[in-house]
Order: C-alpha cells, then sequence, then structure tokens
C-alpha cells in the first residue's frame, strides 16, 4: 500500500509533519549525519537520487560501457553522474532545452551533449558505429522509448526511466530489434529502503558530489518565484529553505 508525503499524503511543504507509526517501525526514518560536507539541501536530493539508483542498478552499468540519457534535467544529470561513478567510458545526454545541456556540462564537462535533430548519427560517431551498451529515457516521451532502442548495440539495455503522462501516446516497440540484437528492456519507479541507504552513504561520504543539480535556495514565501522557475525549465533542483 503505497502512502508518500506530497504525493497521496499532505506534507510536501510542510516545516513539520507527524510520521506515520507504521513508517517508522518499517525503517523509513533515517537518520543523516550533518557533519562534514553533508547538508540539508544535499539530503533533500537523495531521495530522487535513490530513485535514479534504481534505474542505475536495473540498467546494470559496467565499466567501460557507453552510455546514453535521453533528458537533461537534474534527473538526467544524476544518472550521468552514478554512471561515470561505475566506470562509463562515455556518457552521452541528449535534451531539446540547450539550456538544460550547458548546466549539464558545468556540473561534470566530460558529459557529451547533443541537442541537434540526428541524434542516432551522434550515438554512431561516438561509438564507431556499434550503438551504446546502455540507454536510459530520463524524460515522459514516448518517441524517445521507440527510438531508443535503434540506438542500442548487441546485448544493449534500456532502461524507461520517465514515465508516460497519462492519456498520452503509447510507445511503439519494434520487437525485432530487441529479438535480433538481444536486448534487455527494464522500467524502474520509485526506490527501495536499501537504494536509499546506499545513495545516503554515496552522499554522505563524499563519493557523489550532487550539489551541481541544486539551482536555487528559496523561502516558501517565494514559492511563486520556486514554482514559475520549475516550469519553465530555467534551472535544475529548486529547494525550500525553512
Amino acid at each position: 500500500e503505497y502512502k508518500a508525503f506530497g504525493i497521496n499524503m499532505d506534507g510536501g511543504f510542510a516545516e513539520y509533519v507527524v510520521i506515520p507509526a507504521e513508517a517508522v517501525r518499517q525503517g523509513n526514518v533515517v537518520p543523516v549525519d550533518m557533519s562534514g560536507a553533508m547538508t540539508f539541501e544535499k539530503a533533500a536530493i537523495i531521495e530522487p537520487l535513490s530513485c535514479v539508483f534504481n534505474g542505475f542498478e536495473k540498467a546494470g552499468i559496467k565499466p567501460c560501457d557507453t552510455v546514453l540519457i535521453i533528458g537533461a534535467g537534474p534527473i538526467g544529470i544524476l544518472h550521468g553522474m552514478l554512471a561515470k561513478m561505475a566506470g562509463a567510458s562515455k556518457v552521452m545526454i541528449t535534451d531539446l532545452n540547450e539550456q538544460r545541456l550547458n548546466m549539464c556540462k558545468k556540473a561534470e564537462p566530460e558529459f557529451l551533449t547533443y541537442a541537434g535533430d540526428n541524434l542516432k548519427e551522434f550515438v554512431m560517431e561516438q561509438t564507431e558505429g556499434k550503438g551504446v551498451q546502455v540507454c536510459i529515457t530520463a524524460c515522459p516521451s514516448a518517441k524517445a522509448q521507440s527510438d531508443s532502442l535503434e540506438l542500442l548495440a548487441m546485448n544493449g539495455r534500456v532502461n524507461f526511466f520517465g514515465g508516460l503522462p497519462a492519456g498520452s501516446a503509447k510507445a511503439e516497440i519494434d520487437t525485432n530489434l530487441v529479438h535480433y540484437r538481444q536486448l534487455i528492456l527494464t522500467g524502474s519507479a520509485r526506490s527501495s529502503l536499501t537504494q536509499y541507504r546506499k545513495c545516503l552513504k554515496l552522499v554522505q561520504s563524499g563519493i557523489l558530489d550532487v550539489s551541481p543539480v541544486i539551482s536555487d535556495l528559496y523561502s516558501l514565501e517565494q514559492y511563486e518565484e520556486a514554482f514559475a522557475a520549475a516550469k519553465t525549465g530555467s534551472n535544475l533542483k529548486n529547494i525550500f529553505v525553512f
């Protein structure tokens, strides 16, 4: 029975909330060590990072893999960071929003970014015509999901991370590509408590620096400004500070 603050329970933007007893009993409350470089702002990123980590584990990224991420928002950047941490030889990120791609390069200069109309040509140039081992669709696009299969190498894996809006067109899948290239298609949603705790360790230890995805801090009274910035996609993560 899925329950979450800010989704189907009130409390997403509250300074204080009452934690249900069952959540405490089953380990949903996690202590955060605020010593060292840890901050409350970084702690706020751990939940979305853990969801990204779920997709990362499903995709099985290994050292020397080439990885393509479709979607250059904060989620896409976090996917790229985990791919680099796992030893990917190339991490490519594509998006329609060139401003977002510029932010990707600031977050990690080694990311290869692309915003043109011929993504397949770009991918094949970067992979010597083989395609990528892993593609992650970090965007709500049926076309991206369909097109991703053509960008995969033999034995490639794709993770459909971004869900499609209700009522939108369904993605068409070429099952011959799946068959002849022996592709693995995965999906991921949310995260487990174990994945959350692993991500907390990655951030607390300094192995993974999530600060590049934090664009601005707002007081709750600045909510209109914060929502406007999120809606236009002019920055990455917007965080309320109490």
